[in-house]
């Protein structure tokens, strides 16, 4: 059920001036600690934001669909480590257990879930099961009036913090049908949680194995009956996509006010940047990308309200904002230019905020399967083709920020989203921006730097010696 018009525009208020004046303030120091902090986690508890979702008989504000995203939203204009702090409660953490639990177990959890006593946390994705879900090998095996639950869980949000998991773990037959949902209890004998993992992005939001080895979970703390986990799965997924969506949303807008600020003080050749043709180009994209994806959230939200089934809407809001901020991202960091590299800057914030949306909540597009014959391996899809060139095609003034783009014929063009034309080399563009996207994504440093080694190393030799 919603809220009465005038309490949720108080409540959306609140949140709004909340995230303005005491959570962004704190984002730079939120990067440098890797931690929210708990004065700040308990400001959120007495905001009722841990029970977003919860029904109001349980404690909860009970919001709607549509009145959850636009929430989201006002919080995606922040770093997304404030909204991790109490994201699984609201949505994956929580969703299982009011959708298919019992009243007694919705009486035993849903009132500290509600008021953030109790952290909550989804337990799906496996080392060996990420997109393909119905693959779990984590097994559940009955004995007398517990399971035996044996396997591990990984990139699990909020695991150091959570004191109840959802998990999905095989009780039959493999793929979907053999797979179920628990509520598993953190302090369980046979329990382990792992280290938080060291990401090159996302400070503040932690992700961590979960291993159970032998865990008596009680049979009365199965959701649903045995072989439904996948169905449930696939239900609180919907929802936290559309959550999701419109996080995206909400951090491309802050990432488009940020950039047109940036711009309009900015000074080159005389005046701001703002006024220059390049600079409204990429504002207007962004502007006009943002403003489909929120179209789309709000409209997939406002159909789950009315009963029907999301599952294509929310996958396709998701997909679309998601790839939106991500355009809008690229383009910030090219408005900003070398501003970006330096931490001092006040402008250090907008993206260390772009959360790994495109590997939360399901499975984007790989974009290397859409490779042709040919195309340049260090520089991404379907890159435009290289030619040599000569005196004539050098730019005039100087090369300097407004210097033409290199012009292709249109039927070499490279497919995709425009990008507007900088005098930085294709490939240290492709560098850079993947770096932040990989550190937003939140890759182990490790895997970041075998990747990145392998991605100079194919550096072409003219673009190496304009290096050095």
């Amino acid at each position: 059920m919603s809220l009465d018009p005038e309490t949720f525009d108080a409540l959306l208020t609140s949140v709004r001036r909340y995230v303005a004046e005491r959570l962004r303030p704190l984002e730079a120091r939120v990067a440098d600690e890797d931690e929210v902090p708990e004065d700040v986690v308990q400001e959120m508890r007495e905001m009722g934001l841990f029970g977003l979702s919860i029904p109001e008989e349980y404690g909860g504000l009970g919001l709607s669909m549509s009145e959850e995203v636009r929430i989201a939203l006002a919080l995606g204009g922040t770093s997304p480590a404030f909204r991790s702090a109490f994201g699984t409660n609201v949505g994956i953490g929580s969703q299982g257990l009011v959708m298919a639990g019992t009243d007694a177990q919705k009486r035993e959890w849903l009132p500290r879930i509600a008021t953030g006593e109790v952290i909550t946390s989804f337990a799906l994705t496996e080392p060996g099961a990420g997109s393909d879900s119905a693959s779990v090998q984590t097994r559940a095996v009955r004995d007398g009036e517990v399971y035996r639950l044996t396997g591990t869980k990984r990139f699990i949000t909020n695991a150091d913090k959570a004191s109840l998991f959802t998990v999905m773990a095989r009780t039959g037959e493999p793929g979907a049908r053999g797979v179920s949902a628990f509520l598993v209890p953190a302090d369980l004998p046979g329990v382990g949680i792992g280290r938080p993992e060291r990401k090159m992005g996302q400070q503040g939001a932690h992700v961590c194995d979960v291993r159970f080895d032998d865990a008596p979970v009680p049979a009365a703390n199965r959701l649903g009956e045995e072989g439904e986990g996948f169905r449930i799965a696939m239900r609180v997924l919907d929802r936290g996509r559309l959550h999701i969506a419109a996080v995206c949303v909400g951090i491309s807008e802050r990432l488009i006010a940020d950039a047109v600020g940036y711009a309009g003080e900015r000074r080159q050749f005389g005046r701001a940047i703002a006024d220059f043709q390049l600079i409204q180009a990429m504002i207007a994209d962004s502007k006009t990308e943002t403003m489909a994806a929120r179209a789309l959230v709000l409209e997939a939200a406002a159909l789950k309200d009315a009963g029907g089934p999301i599952t294509l809407e929310a996958a396709a809001a998701k997909y679309f904002a998601s790839e939106t901020v991500g355009r809008v991202a690229d383009r910030a960091v090219q408005i900003f230019g070398g501003g970006r590299i330096h931490l001092r800057l006040r402008h250090r914030a907008p993206l260390s905020r772009r959360p790994p949306v495109p590997h939360l909540r399901g499975h984007q597009p790989d974009p290397a399967a859409g490779r042709r014959k040919g195309d340049d391996e260090a520089g991404g899809v379907n890159p435009s083709p290289r030619r040599s060139r000569g005196e004539g095609d050098r730019p005039k003034g100087g090369g300097g920020v407004l210097s033409r783009p290199r012009q292709l014929p249109l039927h070499q063009a490279s497919p995709g989203p425009p990008h507007h034309g900088f005098t930085m080399g294709r490939n240290y563009r492709r560098l850079i921006s993947r770096f932040i996207l990989a550190a937003a994504i939140g890759l182990p440093r490790s895997c970041c730097q075998a990747w990145a080694s392998t991605f100079v190393t194919r550096l072409p030799r003219r673009d190496t010696a304009a290096a050095a």
